[in-house]
């Protein structure tokens, strides 16, 4: 579990009800948070809301990640930086949406910040 974004890990039997019950909570909670992009080298491309998407882990399966040869701890500034923001060529089809998006810009002079949103409105 260390080192891991709390999104993408799975209930446990062994775990303690309470962990469990933020588990099944988060859900909820991800509805009212955003990411706001900074360096991006905080920020879980798959697990974390960075886009007005939403956590691209609501469409993109493992299996998505694994075919593409993504990692599924990558972050924002891994995608951008050492994959050049390109999407798998297979992927244009598939996830239009996403293949669609502008180009994620970073501020390396800025961390990410966890924001809640207001009204569901996007920055």
């Amino acid at each position: 579990m260390e080192g891991r974004s709390v999104w993408e890990l799975n209930e446990e039997s062994s775990d303690s009800w309470g962990w469990k019950n933020i588990i099944r909570m988060r859900h909820e909670v991800r509805k009212h948070m955003i990411v706001k992009l900074g360096n991006g080298t905080n920020t879980s491309m798959w697990f974390d809301s960075w886009s007005p998407m939403g956590a691209l882990n609501e469409f993109v399966t493992y299996r998505d990640l694994y075919d593409a040869r993504f990692k599924v701890s990558m972050t924002v500034s891994e995608f951008v930086v050492d994959r050049t923001g390109q999407w798998p060529e297979e992927w244009h089809h598939k996830f239009l949406m996403i293949t669609q998006m502008q180009p994620i810009i970073l501020d390396s002079d800025r961390r990410d910040s966890l924001e809640w949103k207001r009204n569901d409105v996007w920055f």
